[in-house]
C-alpha cells in the first residue's frame, strides 16, 4: 500500500503533539496526587509516626513509550528528546542545543520533539526494520544517534563535539541522572513485548503504546491495554479501510467483533468499528477507554484513548457505549439501537420509516463521544499559537475554537526540575507549545483540530447531503450549512464532521432530516421527477424514482422557510410559526474546515 511523505507526516506530528499533551497531563496529575497524598498526611498530625508511616506518592520520573511497530525508528526517535536544563553557572544550556530537523522531502530522524519522555523502545519483528531503527540508515549517520545510545538530552554543537571526548558524553548523562541509553531498539514480536509488559508491576509498564501497522491493530488491542500503566495512552492506526467502512463486513466481524455497516457515513462509522474493538479489548482486561481523539485521514484512521482500570466502570462502559445500526436498504436512513436498553414498544422500527424497506442490522459501534473537547481544545490552542500568541502562519483564521483554552497548559511545565521540563532554550523550547512550534504540518493539524472541535462528537454517524439528495432525485444538494441552520433553528443539535465536507451530524430524527429536504424539494423540484423520468444525470431507475416520490409524497411536519437566500427558518410545526434565526457562519466555518481537512494533502 502506498503511504505518501504527507500521510506519514501528518500521522507522526499529530502523535507527537497527543503524546506531549498526555505527558504534561500526566506529570499534573501525578503532581497533584503527590500534593493531595502529602495534605493528607499533614492532616493526621497525630504525631511523627503516622507521618512517617503515610506512604510517599511515587515522583514523576518522565513517561516511557512503545512504538511497537517502528519500521525504520522515526516515530520512536521522535519520542525522545528532553531539552537540556540550563547550567547551574553559567545558566547556558550545556554544550548544544536542540536538535533542528533539516528540511528535506523525506522522513527523517529527530529527537527533540516531544518533552517529559524518558525512554522510548522500538520494536519491529523484522529483521531489517530492527537493524535499520538501531544503526543504520535512519539515524546512525546524525550526531542525534550519539545522543540516543548516551542519554543526553541535547546533542553537542559541531564546536563541542570537536572539542570533547566521548567520555565526556557519558560523563555528562551520568552528572543529569540519565539512564545510559534512552532508547532501545528490540527485534521480537510484538504480542511477547505486550505480553512482557503486562506481566510486570505497575510501574515498569509502559505509559504510551502505539500500535500502528499496515493493515489491522485487532490483534494487538488487548495485548496494548494490558502492556499499559493505569491511565495510560493508548495510539491505534487501522488502514483496512474497506473492511471497517463496511465493504467487506464478515471479514469485519472475524477482526473487531462488529459486523460493519455499510453507508455514507463510512469514515465516522470505521472510527466507530475499530472504537468498539478497543473498548471490548480493554473491558476482556477489566480496563475501560476514554477517547481522546479519533480521526479519519486519508487512507487510514488513527485513534488515541486513555486505558484506565476498574472492572465495574468497564463493564458499565462497554454496555452504555455500544450501539447496532439499522441501516435501509433503500435511502440513507438510519437508527442506532443501544444495546442494554429497554425496549419501548414501537421504538424498534421493522421497516425503513420513509420507504418501508427492509433494514440491515449492523453493529455493534462504539456510541460514545469520539473526542474530549477539552482535549481537542487544548491541542487547537497550541497549534493556532505555539509562540505565545503568534500564529506563525499556521491556521490564519485560526482563533475561532480555542479562545478560551488555556493555551495548551504547556506554560507553567518550565518552572519544573531540570529532569522534568526542559526550560526554555532557543527555538522554543518546552511545553507543548513549543512542540507544536516544530511541526512542519501544523496548517493541516489546525484544519482538522477546528473541524473535530466544531462537530458533535457524541452523536454517532451522519447523513451527507448529497446522498439525501441523490434519494431525492435533485439536481444539487443544498449547502451543508443551510441544513445545520433548519435543524438548530428547529431546536435540534447539529454540526458538520471533521472528514466529510457534505456531513450532517445531528440528533434529530431521520424524520426531521427528511422535512428539511422535502421542504428544500419543495422549493426546488426534482427535474428528474417533473419530467416523469428518463434520463436522469446519475442513471436513476424507476425503482430509485419510486423511492423518491415515496419519500416526497409525505407531506412535512417540520415547515422550513429557506427565503430568497437559500438560508433556512425553521419552525417546529406547521402552527408554530416562529422564525429562528440561522447560524450560517459557524456551519459554514466547521464546513469549510472539514473540507481543508479532505483535500489539505
Amino acid at each position: 500500500m502506498y503511504n505518501s511523505e504527507t500521510n506519514q507526516e501528518i500521522n507522526r506530528d499529530l502523535s507527537v503533539l497527543v503524546v506531549a499533551l498526555f505527558a504534561e497531563e500526566v506529570r499534573s496529575e501525578r503532581a497533584a496526587a503527590a500534593a493531595a497524598a502529602a495534605a493528607a498526611a499533614g492532616h493526621e498530625r497525630g504525631g511523627a509516626a503516622t507521618a512517617r508511616s503515610a506512604p510517599a506518592p511515587a515522583p514523576f520520573e518522565d513517561i516511557r513509550v512503545l512504538d511497537g511497530m517502528t519500521a525504520s525508528g522515526i516515530r520512536a526517535i521522535s519520542a525522545l528528546g528532553v531539552v537540556a536544563p540550563a547550567d547551574a553557572a553559567t545558566g547556558a544550556a550545556p554544550c548544544g542545543a536542540p536538535l533542528r530537523r533539516k528540511a528535506r522531502a523525506h522522513p527523517k530522524p529527530y529527537l527533540t520533539e516531544v518533552p517529559l519522555v524518558r525512554h522510548a523502545t522500538a520494536n519491529d519483528a523484522s529483521a531489517a526494520a530492527a537493524a535499520a531503527a538501531s544503526s543504520a540508515e535512519s539515524f546512525s549517520r546524525s550526531p542525534a544517534y550519539r545522543i540516543a545510545r548516551l542519554g543526553l538530552t541535547a546533542p553537542p554543537s559541531s564546536a563541542c563535539a570537536r572539542t570533547a571526548p566521548r567520555r565526556t558524553y557519558r560523563a555528562a548523562a551520568a552528572r543529569l541522572g540519565l539512564p545510559p541509553t534512552r532508547l532501545t531498539v528490540s527485534q521480537r514480536d510484538l504480542h511477547d513485548v505486550l505480553s512482557a509488559a503486562s506481566a510486570a508491576a505497575e510501574g515498569d509498564r509502559y505509559d504510551v503504546v502505539d500500535v500502528d501497522p499496515f493493515g489491522t491493530a485487532a490483534p494487538w488491542l488487548e495485548g496494548a491495554c494490558g502492556a499499559l500503566r493505569d491511565g495510560g495512552l493508548l495510539c491505534v492506526t487501522c488502514t483496512d479501510m474497506a473492511v471497517l467502512a463496511g465493504a467487506q463486513p464478515e471479514t469485519a466481524l472475524q477482526r473487531y467483533g462488529s459486523y460493519a455497516p455499510r453507508g455514507g457515513y463510512h469514515a465516522e462509522s470505521a472510527l466507530r468499528v475499530l472504537l468498539h474493538a478497543a473498548s471490548a479489548a480493554a473491558a476482556r482486561r477489566g480496563r475501560r477507554i476514554e477517547p481522546l481523539l479519533s480521526v479519519s485521514l486519508d487512507h487510514y484512521v488513527r485513534v488515541f484513548v486513555r486505558v484506565r482500570r476498574g472492572a465495574a466502570a468497564a463493564a458499565a462502559a462497554a454496555g452504555s457505549t455500544a450501539a447496532l445500526v439499522l441501516q435501509s436498504t433503500a435511502c440513507p436512513t438510519f437508527a442506532l439501537l443501544p444495546l442494554g436498553a429497554a425496549a419501548v414498544a414501537g421504538a424498534i422500527p421493522s421497516a425503513c420509516p420513509e420507504t418501508g424497506a427492509p433494514l440491515l442490522v449492523a453493529g455493534p459501534i462504539w456510541s460514545g463521544a469520539l473526542h474530549s473537547a477539552a482535549w481537542v481544545e487544548r491541542l487547537l490552542a497550541a497549534v493556532v499559537a505555539p509562540d505565545g500568541g503568534s500564529s506563525s502562519g499556521s491556521g490564519g483564521d485560526g482563533s475561532s475554537n480555542s479562545a478560551s483554552s488555556g493555551g495548551g497548559g504547556g506554560g507553567s511545565s518550565d518552572s519544573g526540575s531540570t529532569s522534568e521540563s526542559g526550560g526554555s532554550s532557543s527555538g522554543g523550547g518546552g511545553g507543548i507549545a513549543g512542540v507544536a512550534a516544530r511541526l512542519r504540518t501544523r496548517a493541516r493539524l489546525a484544519a482538522l483540530l477546528r473541524a473535530a472541535a466544531a462537530e458533535l462528537p457524541d452523536i454517532a454517524l451522519y447523513y451527507r447531503t448529497r446522498d439525501l439528495a441523490r434519494a431525492l432525485r435533485l439536481g444539487a444538494p443544498p449547502p451543508p450549512s443551510t441544513v445545520v441552520a433548519a435543524l438548530r433553528g428547529a431546536g435540534y443539535r447539529a454540526s458538520a464532521s471533521h472528514r466529510e465536507p457534505t456531513a450532517i451530524k445531528t440528533d434529530a430524527p431521520s424524520a426531521a432530516v427528511w422535512d428539511v429536504m422535502r421542504c428544500w424539494a419543495r422549493a426546488h423540484p426534482p427535474a428528474a421527477l417533473a419530467r416523469g423520468g428518463g434520463g436522469s444525470s446519475d442513471g436513476g431507475s424507476a425503482e430509485r424514482e419510486g423511492v423518491a416520490r415515496q419519500i416526497l409524497a409525505r407531506a412535512p411536519l417540520l415547515e422550513v422557510d429557506f427565503g430568497t437566500d437559500g438560508r433556512g427558518a425553521a419552525a417546529a410545526s406547521p402552527t408554530a410559526a416562529a422564525a429562528v434565526a440561522p447560524v450560517p457562519a459557524a456551519a459554514a466555518a466547521a464546513v469549510a474546515a472539514a473540507a481543508a481537512v479532505a483535500g489539505g494533502s
